[in-house]
């Protein structure tokens, strides 16, 4: 296919590093007598798509590479706008850390396509995959990254108007580092770290410095997800039975002690939190919320409620009113489904986004990001998955018809 000529003669510098990488990859290129661009940051989200010029106004920088992707599409029309976001966040989750950890060379054409669906936020989901100075056996052999290749990932997910978001475990999914001496005494039982131990604050302490040097962003999303076993182990046996409601609180709450001393906010995954806050159940739709629980959640914490299973609307609506209850800032987490073997699953990903996209806008939720699970297999490539991925930002901007978003 052609490039498509584009000649930026009045754009704010904050967007030329960004054009300069579309160019290079993704079917642009710079030319005098191509069609002109011009950009401006303002307070809404506007495009003109005239046949000779476009026009951007923007209050992200990430909805200029939205805009500059409509050239793509012939039977635009400046009587057909493009849609602002409906969303604060809207983005997504890769796993780098289960059964393969994508190259630098692969996120970065990630990022180029989300920036030219228009989403903003790009979260690398990494338990032990990325490098800790002075660690050599954290992430030994699994492909980290290193803090090198992170600031440069930064850096041009910056140039795109994407923001990297750390992801990490602080409690529990940490079972790959077990298999070293050096960590078996920061575990509790399972692949869970052991709570009130100074060894796992210091090693926390560690996983925070490497990553604020690593990335720009200052909000990092913590885990603390599905240790049921929390507790249960040597826990136990030091501290005996115990309140496992307040020791979970006592844990968080020095995990961010020690994160606030790098800038950080935090979000983490609901389930924990949840199910103890309405008696154990975490799919429970009209739960009455322990008010003990929400009121000791640190206010510089985001729960975020995670679900990649129903196509029912009607189940979303009624967890997202109990997660509110709990918190009323909360985060969803959707899933595209590449995590079943080798073939992607965008058609059931594509209903169940719909569902859940669609209770978020009516509940007013603010921040979405869409989940790229590897845990049971890492062999579908997370590429399969960009119909899905496509489908959802659309739905993202208010675009419900499924026939507009095909063409």
């Amino acid at each position: 296919m052609k490039p498509i000529a584009v000649c930026p003669c009045d754009i704010p510098e904050e967007l030329r590093e960004g054009l300069a990488q579309l160019c290079e990859n993704e079917g642009f290129c710079l030319d005098a007598a191509g069609l002109p661009l011009y950009a401006r940051r303002a307070e809404h989200y506007r495009v003109q798509h005239l046949p000779d010029a476009l026009r951007v106004e923007y209050d992200r920088p990430v909805q200029f590479f939205r805009a500059l992707s409509l050239l793509k599409t012939p039977q635009t029309a400046p009587d057909c706008p493009e849609r602002p976001p409906v969303f604060k966040h809207d983005g997504v989750m890769l796993d780098c850390s289960r059964n393969g950890v994508l190259r630098p060379e692969s996120i970065r054409m990630i990022l180029r396509k989300m920036a030219l669906m228009g989403l903003d936020t790009l979260m690398l989901y990494t338990e032990d995959t990325y490098e800790i100075k002075n660690r050599p056996y954290f992430g030994y052999l699994r492909g980290r990254y290193t803090t090198q290749e992170l600031q440069e990932l930064d850096a041009y997910a910056a140039a795109l108007g994407i923001e990297m978001v750390p992801c990490i475990q602080t409690l529990a999914h940490l079972y790959a580092i077990k298999r070293w001496p050096e960590y078996w005494p920061h575990f509790d039982t399972d692949d869970i770290l052991l709570a009130g131990d100074e060894r796992v604050y210091t090693l926390i302490d560690h996983m925070f410095r490497s990553l604020a040097a690593s990335l720009s962003c200052r909000t990092i999303h913590l885990g603390m997800d599905e240790a049921e076993m929390f507790a249960r182990g040597r826990y136990y046996n030091q501290h005996g039975d115990c309140n496992r409601s307040q020791a979970l609180l006592a844990h968080l709450q020095r995990v961010c002690e020690i994160g606030e001393t790098y800038g950080f906010r935090f979000l983490i995954w609901s389930d924990m939190f949840f199910k103890l806050a309405t008696g154990g159940q975490y799919y429970a739709q009209n739960a009455q919320i322990d008010e003990s629980v929400r009121e000791k959640i640190p206010a510089n914490v985001e729960l975020v409620y995670w679900d990649y299973y129903s196509a029912d609307e009607a189940h979303y609506d009624g967890m997202i009113e109990a997660h509110q209850k709990l918190k009323p800032s909360t985060w969803f987490a959707g899933g595209l489904w590449k995590w079943t073997g080798y073939a992607p699953h965008n058609g059931y990903s594509m209903k169940i986004t719909k569902a859940a996209l669609a209770s978020c806008r009516e509940h007013g939720v603010q921040d979405v990001f869409l989940t790229m699970w590897g845990d049971d297999g890492g062999e579908c490539s997370p590429f399969t998955l960009l119909p899905s991925l496509f489908y959802a930002s659309e739905l993202a901007k208010g675009e419900t018809d499924d026939e507009t978003i095909k063409a």
